[in-house]
């Protein structure tokens, strides 16, 4: 059996001294075939990685519109929640008696909640109450004033990144109550939810601040 296996290798073996044009045209074809059949391959896995690459690339840009949408949405509730509180008779008559020492309870009270953090009010530029976590004001007012009614701020000292809004009290023009909601890891988890996706709020000054100059060359 052997020797049988020996006799059929050695009939394969091709004597190139005496290889024809057929035999040539032969192994022309086959080298021809193999080399198509090689080209084709890496061509379909480049294309497929950049399949994945372009669908991993579509998951996460609608996964980042369904969190700015959620995002916008969360400051529309913080709105209207905000204009509930400035619309309470018993707030504004607080406020219209001077009675600062007591619309900060009242502000912890009615104000301070599962999804907003922290309350403030002034008047003019004056901060007179606030409750719930200690931010600095000043600066979520001065960003409050440049974006509107609802607005997003990374104040120096604050947390977290915070999510707020603000609205006139009653007829008074000159004062104006806050409402924040921070941006922390509760937040993210809901919105992880909602798109499928981890999600993380990044503080950019931090960021920037904490990377060297070679991380972003």
């Amino acid at each position: 059996m052997i020797d049988r296996i020996q006799q059929l290798i050695d009939r394969l073996k091709i004597d190139l001294s005496r290889a024809n044009l057929g035999v040539w045209l032969a192994v022309i074809n086959v080298t021809v075939v193999l080399l198509v059949v090689a080209g084709i391959s890496f061509s379909a896995i480049g294309l497929l990685r950049s399949l994945a690459d372009n669908q991993g690339m579509a998951s996460v840009q609608l996964a980042g519109a369904m969190a700015r949408e959620d995002l916008r949405r969360y400051g529309e509730d913080a709105l209207t929640y905000a204009k509930g509180i400035a619309d309470r008779q018993t707030f504004q008559r607080l406020l219209g008696d001077q009675s600062a020492n007591m619309v900060s309870p009242y502000l912890a009270r009615s104000c301070v909640g599962d999804t907003i953090h922290a309350c403030a009010v002034f008047e003019r530029d004056a901060l007179i109450a606030q409750a719930g976590a200690e931010l600095p004001w000043a600066q979520i007012a001065a960003a409050a004033r440049e974006q509107g009614e609802h607005f997003l701020a990374a104040p120096e000292g604050a947390p977290y990144p915070i999510l707020g809004a603000s609205t006139q009290v009653g007829g008074a023009s000159e004062r104006r109550l806050y409402v924040a909601r921070f941006m922390d890891e509760q937040m993210a988890q809901l919105l992880a939810g909602r798109v499928g996706m981890d999600v993380r709020s990044i503080n950019y000054r931090s960021f920037v601040a904490q990377r060297t100059g070679d991380e972003f060359a």
